[in-house]
């Protein structure tokens, strides 16, 4: 294998289980009696906060639960939770995943990705030409929930192979995050069909409007300076469902930051708020808890909404790539 893969899971290393209490509900890392060098495997681990993952006995899909860190270790985090396979190379799991500073002895406690000293993570995963790339936070990646008949899901059926629609939405997180690992992303679709852009969720409740907008605009620099005359679309982070607060106020402020951006770079953008609420887009939270599951991610309606409401647009703006 190349430097950017791992070996299957050490599955001849050792480790026991750690349950405690922190600022997290579990405690959950891995340990391994062994790193690589040269003439050795490659060692990939993972740890998760998935309780499901761990609370069960350790079989042949389940991965030990503790990690000592050693010098040298390359660490990332992600808010993934997927089961952990043994039998699966590492980068299958590899999601967007950001540097994690760590001292030798220290234990993790978040979810997290980590290879030995001396190996490279996450490989340079690449996608087929023409692919469809979705950026975005967790109303992106819940868009491939079977439960919920995920949006992306749905976009990916009816294109019927057509073209490869690509999930790059990382639950949690804000244009800050992203901002960064964008351009690493982006790179790895040779001549992508079409970019989706949907932030803005997680960022009405930790960044100012400001660096919202800021990081928006980037974004949308990077994207087009890797990919020059590729479609680019914006979409607008849907209403919130009803609150006693005012977070709608806060959410549709951050709307129209996207839509201004819009106007101002001449980008096509979806107006989820049209989308859900009508033409006038006027917020109403009885409306939108027809569509949500938890005030924030969509339901099986919300997901068929969204996903009749992209192909709509599709169709009027870039008929050439309607489903």
């Amino acid at each position: 294998m190349g430097d950017d893969r791992c070996d299957p899971v050490c599955d001849n290393s050792s480790g026991h289980t750690f349950y405690g209490q922190s600022t997290d509900p579990i405690v959950s890392t891995i340990s391994f009696n062994r790193t690589s060098s040269p003439g050795q495997g490659k060692c990939c681990c993972e740890a998760r906060l998935n309780r499901n993952t761990f609370l069960r006995s350790q079989g042949p899909d389940v991965l030990y639960s503790v990690l000592q860190i050693t010098g040298g270790d390359r660490l990332w985090t992600t808010s993934e939770t997927e089961y952990i396979r043994s039998r699966v190379n590492a980068w299958d799991y590899g999601n967007l995943l950001a540097p994690l500073t760590c001292t030798p002895g220290a234990s993790i406690a978040q979810a997290m990705q980590c290879v030995r000293n001396g190996n490279t993570f996450p490989p340079s995963e690449k996608f087929k030409e023409g692919s469809i790339a979705l950026v975005g936070d967790s109303i992106t990646r819940y868009g491939d929930s079977e439960e919920n008949m995920g949006w992306a899901m749905q976009l990916r059926s009816c294109y019927k192979g057509r073209y490869e629609v690509v999930n790059k939405g990382n639950p949690g997180w804000t244009t800050d995050d992203y901002l960064s690992l964008l351009e690493p992303v982006l790179k790895q679709f040779p001549s992508p069909t079409l970019i989706t852009l949907m932030l803005g969720t997680n960022d009405a409740f930790k960044l100012s409007l400001s660096a919202y907008k800021n990081n928006l605009l980037k974004m949308m620099q990077i994207a087009n300076s890797i990919h020059p005359g590729t479609r680019l679309l914006l979409i607008t982070p849907p209403p919130p469902g009803s609150d006693p607060d005012t977070i709608h106020e806060t959410m549709n402020d951050f709307r129209n930051a996207m839509l201004e951006l819009s106007i101002a770079t001449g980008t096509p953008v979806l107006d989820t708020w049209k989308v859900f609420l009508g033409p006038d887009a006027r917020y109403d939270g009885s409306v939108m808890s027809k569509y949500l599951a938890d005030g924030v991610h969509l339901n099986k309606d919300g997901n068929v909404a969204l996903y009749e409401g992209l192909t709509a647009f599709l169709k009027e703006h870039w008929p050439e790539i309607n489903p």
